[in-house]
């Protein structure tokens, strides 16, 4: 695949604008510039001297158009070789960490604002593999010499690297300008350069071989043996359908036989069917309604005995036994891989049975009939699994996205307000990260939500689903093998109260809580302005949630121990989405514990 392919045009297209602040500087006033260096070349003063002393130990070719071998061929002819090798080289490796310092900082921020995951993943791949072999190349080209060390630092090549690739080309660079100072002609000088600065780090690269495991170990340990290892790859495209229909189990709804039967080309298909405790309860009918649907379908579907009831909410997580229970049922209802397990339930109920069927003969297909309106719009339609174990929440689990999802709006009309209100919470969340014209809709029809009229309730779920959809599949990493969780905005401090409160709060009245909290950090770290924090914390009061606890009052310093319990969850790189404006966010990798206590007694303080 080529780099166009593999790099976006967005990407591209900002990289150029930043090398082209570097480049057209030059094309406008490198020629009169060197032409005026030219000139005071011919007055060999002191002052002229300590000028180019100054000029090449501050690096200033990284911001002025400057051309350095002008500057290097001059350096050599007013100060002599040796002086001149270290003026030049100590002028050049000071622009190659200056230069890198500005790509590292705010180049990389921007474009990170700009660039999706799955692209900044690949672009980094490709820096990883060429930047050294590039870095030696380009340091005597003119302008790319300053526009290849802002590159390294954007895709925040290896530090060490970097210093001991850029340290060894300059040092020929700075060899050739300061021995070649009788030869003030520009194109010779070029040349000269450009071979200095390959051949000297490819000779002590060379020297350094027999002694690479030594000097270079930590290092090497990076490097494959390529003598010895051989790479496999392999891609698998994972799909599935998202739908939403009325009345799924209706009998003249066609929508589940024709997905477990694959529009009725097969016949019997056989399923086990595992219901919420809580749905079960609510709907006394569902047995008798999936008997007749499956009745009017015959001889497509199959179910195996009667539905097995589960304990819903997060007590079926807790609960030691409940995977071997369900594998136990599917076995004795010899469920394979070409059998399905439906299951009809609120997210926890969801995150289980689909562990069981994940793990059970490595995976048999799911389909998921979330009955919540969180389940419906967040927690029931990714591709993530698992249940609670040693006190934490989804501790154990997999990755594996469904057979099938099956939206029913039905199930909603027995929900308590709390549950309809819960789910609402993920919308606010996916609609700040990601789009704010879904929050203005949101905001613009809370009073509605709030009464949870159907329509707009409705609506909500579907657009929220497809943002949530729209991550997993486009965001470059579905399986989350990063440190990056935008969709766990809100969450660091919402999955501690939940445990903290022993559930007594649900999920999306903990998100609620964690939004306010972590729009209140950023408004105190100056990502965030003051009115955007009262008009987020004023919808989620509008749509009715209690942005409080007595948890909240009586065990801070626990909260805030879920920083810590989070950065573990990811892998040890504390990655937290904050917001910068509704609608876009950016990944911070510390946080600063006196500012959020006090963005948590301002939340305690308003509540």
């Amino acid at each position: 695949m080529d780099l166009a392919k593999r790099i976006n045009f967005k990407f591209l297209s900002i990289l150029s604008v930043i090398m082209a602040m570097v480049i057209i500087p030059f094309m406008f006033y490198g020629q009169a510039i060197e032409g005026w260096f030219e000139e005071i070349l011919t007055e060999t003063t002191e002052t002229v001297i300590w000028a180019l002393i100054a000029y090449c130990s501050l690096a200033l070719d990284i911001v002025l158009p400057i051309p350095s071998s002008i500057v290097g061929v001059a350096t050599g002819l007013s100060v002599g070789p040796l002086y001149g090798f270290l003026i030049i080289w100590a002028g050049l490796c000071t622009g190659c960490v200056l230069g890198y310092g500005i790509g590292n900082g705010a180049s990389h921020m921007g474009l990170v604002r700009f660039i999706n995951p799955k692209d900044w993943t690949q672009a980094h791949q490709i820096t990883t593999r060429l930047g050294i072999g590039s870095l030696i190349i380009m340091r005597a080209v003119p302008v790319l010499a300053e526009t290849s060390v802002m590159a390294a630092g954007i895709m925040r090549m290896d530090f060490k690297i970097f210093l001991l690739t850029t340290i060894l080309a300059n040092a020929g660079i700075a060899m050739i300008y300061a021995s070649a100072g009788f030869l003030p002609e520009q194109g010779t000088s070029f040349f000269a350069a450009f071979a200095g600065a390959i051949a000297l780090p490819g000779l002590c690269w060379l020297v350094a071989r027999p002694f690479q495991k030594k000097l270079f170990e930590p290092l090497a340990l990076n490097v494959l043996d390529r003598r010895n290892t051989q790479t496999y790859q392999f891609h698998v495209p994972f799909s599935f359908p998202f739908i939403t229909s009325e009345a799924v189990f209706a009998p003249q709804n066609l929508t589940f036989v024709n997905i477990l039967s694959e529009n009725k080309t097969r016949r019997n298909s056989k399923f086990l069917l595992v219901v919420d405790e809580g749905v079960a309860s609510s709907w006394p009918d569902l047995e008798e309604r999936v008997n007749t649907y499956i009745e009017a379908h015959a001889p497509f579907l199959s179910l195996y005995g009667r539905p097995v009831i589960i304990p819903g909410g997060e007590q079926c997580k807790n609960t030691e036994g409940q995977i071997a229970t369900l594998h136990r049922h599917m076995l004795d209802g010899a469920i394979d891989r070409h059998s399905y397990v439906v299951v009809i339930g609120g997210g926890a109920v969801l995150d289980c049975v689909g562990f069981a069927a994940a793990t059970f003969h490595r995976g048999v297909r799911l389909v998921r009939l979330p009955t919540t309106v969180l389940a419906q719009c967040d927690a029931g339609i990714g591709v993530k699994n698992g249940v609670n174990a040693f006190g934490l929440k989804n501790l154990i689990g997999s990755f594996a996205a469904p057979y099938a999802i099956i939206n029913d709006p039905v199930f909603l009309n027995t929900l308590e307000n709390r549950d309809l209100r819960s789910g609402i919470a993920e919308a606010i969340k996916v609609a700040l990260i990601r789009d704010k014209e879904f929050y203005d809709w949101i905001d613009n029809n809370s009073l509605a939500l709030s009464r949870f009229e159907p329509a707009p309730l409705n609506d909500l779920i579907k657009r929220c689903a497809e943002l949530h959809l729209d991550h997993i599949t486009e965001g470059g990493d579905p399986f989350e093998t990063g440190s990056n969780r935008p969709l766990d905005f809100g969450h660091w401090s919402a999955h501690k109260l939940e445990a903290m409160s022993s559930h007594d709060l649900r999920h999306g009245e903990a998100v609620a809580i964690g939004i306010a909290l972590d729009v209140l950090y950023a408004m105190h770290s100056g990502l965030l302005s003051s009115h955007s924090v009262e008009h987020i914390i004023g919808l989620l009061e509008n749509i009715g949630f209690e942005l409080s606890h007595p948890v909240l009052h009586t065990h801070q310093k626990d909260l805030l121990a879920g920083i810590e319990e989070f950065r573990e969850h990811i892998g040890g790189e504390l990655c937290i989405t904050t917001l910068t404006g509704i609608g876009k966010s950016i990944e911070i990798h510390e946080i600063d514990y006196p500012r959020m206590e006090s963005a948590l007694r301002q939340l305690l303080a308003r509540a």
